[in-house]
Order: C-alpha cells, then structure tokens, then sequence
C-alpha cells in the first residue's frame, strides 16, 4: 500500500572514495560512452533495477537516494557468492534494543549494464529486517544510493521505465523540464517545497527527496508548530523504520508547491515519532518530512546531483486525484515465487472489515480471475483503482473456502 514501505533512510555507513593506478573505484562507464539507459521495474511507487554482483549474479536492487551506502538485504546471498566481511556491526535504538546484526563487506564489484563498479562497500542485513519482497511481490535483493547519484546525472522515465545514467559533462537538459535547486546534506538531496495551512497562508518546508519511499508525502508535525494535520484523518500503521514499526495518521494536507508545480489533495502521513529513534532523524536534519515515489512517479524525473538541481516535467497522471487505500486491505507476497497472496491485516470500518474479509485469509480469486495470475502490484493496483468498484473475493479461511463482495470507498 502507498504508506507501507517509508524508505531505508535511516541507515548511517561509511562509504569509499578510493582510487587505484588505474581507474577510480566506484563506478565507471565502459565503452567511450555518455550515456547508458537501464530498463527499470516499478513496484508500489519504488525503482527496481538489475544489479550485475562479483560479475556473476544478475539481482534486483531499489534505487534510492536516501541511503549512503549500498545494502544488501539478505546475508544468504552474500555467503553464496563467498564474501568476505570486513567487521559486525549490531543496529540499535535509543533504548539499546537490538534491532538487528550487519556486516560490513568491501572490494564489491556492481554493474548496471555498461556502467560497472569497483571495489565497492556494503551493509549487509543479517536477514531481510523489511520483508521488501513479501511487501512488493518481486525478489529483491538489495538498496543501491549515493555511490551512483554522486557520479553522474540520473534520468528517471516513470511513464516508459527507462534510467538514463550521464556523464555530467554530456548532459544537456530537454526542453520543457522545470529546474529546481536541490541540497544535498550527508549524501541526500532536499528541496524546499510549500505547503498551504489553514488560513491560506504559505509554510516552507524542507523535504527529502527520497526514490526509497513509496509514501508521496510524510510530515512531522513537530517541526514546525504552524504543521497541523486536517480533523478527518486516519490512525494506521504508516510502515517500518530502523527504529521498527511506525504508527500515526493519514490525512490530506493544503496545497503542496514544487516550483512551478501545485499539487492538490495530497494525501500524507504524519507518523508518531514523538519517543522514537526516527524522531532524532528529523531534529538532526532540520527537515520537515519526506517527499516519495507516490509523488515523483507523476514526473519524469532528472536528479542532478553535481549541479545541485532536481529537473522536473509533469505526466499526464499530475493532476489525477490521490487515494488511500479504497479497500482496506493490507496484502503480503508469500512462497517461493511470491504468488500465494495474503491479508495481512484489515483496517477497521472499511470495505473489506464490513464485509467479513480476516487477517490471515488468503486470497483465491478477485473478480473471477486466479490470484495466482495477478502480481501483488496489479492486485494491489485493482484493490485501489476508483472509488465504486466493485470487488469479489474467494478466500481460503483455515480450511474453509468463502467469498466475499464489497464496494471501494474513499476516507478521505
């Protein structure tokens, strides 16, 4: 769902800049080239690329620049291409809990097509603390950031799927594309960006531009007193962080302003972080929230980090209305091919909650048709298309099978 994953910003790695006699580590393109373009996959509002490993394992990584550092999500891969680890790290909150073990590993190679890489460093999870792949329904294998924006100007074509990596010097920006000034902090890009309150007046905020997140607008509340979140919200669970589950409300917020750009209706997230670990987050970086796929999805999007700009041009979607979650629904990828489809929980007073649907039930059919056929993001997709439409579930409950019927409605 558009809230589920918040994004893995909350990671702090050291990175490399080192150089041999021969080439710079990190990457580097081959061939003479300008430009390489990389298709792409887009689950729940996230880019997923293939990643070459050691030369020799094609895997799939989210490209996000809120994180430093390369990560590996899962220590089973690493152990089968024989990695070795430089040292053990344990992550833990403010309270000492342990959230989980890393490793840390160095000399990595990573390629995306004709851009290869060298003697890389990377975090790697002692197992998937995100469940990424239960979450988006497709494999994926690891986090790639900064080492890759850092290098090149990255073009990012939402609508056709396409990544475009350039060198600085070859690029040239096409016509039409607003340009917008961007600051990058410790690695991660920020934009200022306006928010309408109440009483019609304009509030600044500083957002981070996260790829990571699927989420199209979170704020904390607490940093700035002007923030106020609308009386009709929603209590939900918004995702997980580093520190662990983050709970808070859903609500629209006023007019958001990029540039030229004015969105209207947004939907954001306004988590509780009043004791947390990700509260610190916030203090620390002086920033207001977080701006996320939901949003950059409906721009083709340049990230130019050596000149300090975002560029932006709006899609045909722009002005198409923001919806939270019609069914009610909180659907998870399960087996080995992630084709059993699961209700992981279901929100009070919706739809599904109306109509009998349970936690733990798992999906047969939705409107005739074998979830088995369906990928999560197209179920997903259909359980949040308009308002109206209507839904038949046949559903294995222990062992009993059952169907169900119900409407998509909005909340909000």
């Amino acid at each position: 769902m558009i809230f589920r994953i918040i994004g893995v910003v909350f990671f702090l790695v050291l990175g490399v800049q080192a150089f041999t006699q021969d080439r710079p580590l990190g990457f580097y393109m081959t061939d003479n080239v300008n430009s390489v373009k990389i298709p792409f996959e887009i689950y729940n509002n996230l880019i997923v690329v293939p990643v070459l490993v050691q030369d020799l394992l094609p895997l799939k990584f989210i490209l996000d620049t809120g994180v430093k550092t390369t990560i590996f999500t899962n220590k089973d891969i690493t152990d089968f291409l024989g990695i070795v680890y430089s040292r053990e790290i344990s992550m833990t909150g403010i309270g000492g809990e342990k959230f989980f073990t890393a490793y840390i590993a160095d000399g990595l190679s990573l390629s995306l097509g004709s851009v290869r890489g060298a003697g890389h460093s990377a975090m790697v999870l002692d197992s998937d603390f995100f469940n990424l792949s239960n979450y988006l329904g497709v494999m994926v294998h690891g986090i790639l950031g900064y080492e890759l924006f850092s290098r090149y100007v990255i073009d990012i074509n939402y609508s056709e799927k396409i990544l475009t990596i350039i060198r600085p010097g070859a690029f040239n920006l096409p016509r039409n594309f607003a340009s917008i000034p961007i600051v990058v902090d410790d690695t991660k890009p920020y934009i200022l960006g306006q928010i309408t309150v109440s009483d019609q007046k304009r509030i600044t905020t500083k957002l981070l531009v996260d790829t990571g997140a699927s989420t199209g607008l979170m704020l904390q509340l607490s940093s700035d007193p002007v923030l106020e979140i609308n009386e009709k919200h929603i209590e939900a669970y918004l995702g997980r962080g580093l520190g662990g589950e983050i709970y808070g409300k859903i609500a629209r917020t006023g007019d958001l302003h990029i540039g030229p750009f004015t969105l209207s209706g947004v939907i954001a997230g306004y988590p509780d972080l009043h004791t947390s670990y990700d509260s610190m987050r916030f203090s620390l970086t002086k920033r207001h929230g977080v701006l996320g796929g939901m949003i950059l999805s409906r721009f083709h999007v340049i990230i130019d980090y050596p000149n300090d700009q975002i560029h932006l041009l709006s899609y045909p979607k722009f002005s198409e209305p923001f919806y939270y979650n019609l069914s009610g629904l909180e659907l998870r990828a399960t087996g080995e091919k992630l084709k059993n489809f699961m209700i992981a929980f279901v929100q009070d007073d919706t739809p599904a909650n109306k109509a009998g649907l349970k936690a733990g039930d798992q999906i047969l059919k939705m409107n005739g048709r074998n979830a088995g056929t369906y990928t999560l993001e197209e179920m997903n997709g259909f359980l949040n298309s308009k308002p109206n439409q209507k839904i038949k579930m046949e559903i294995k409950r222990k062992e009993e099978i059952l169907k169900f019927e119900f409407k998509l409605e909005p909340r909000l």
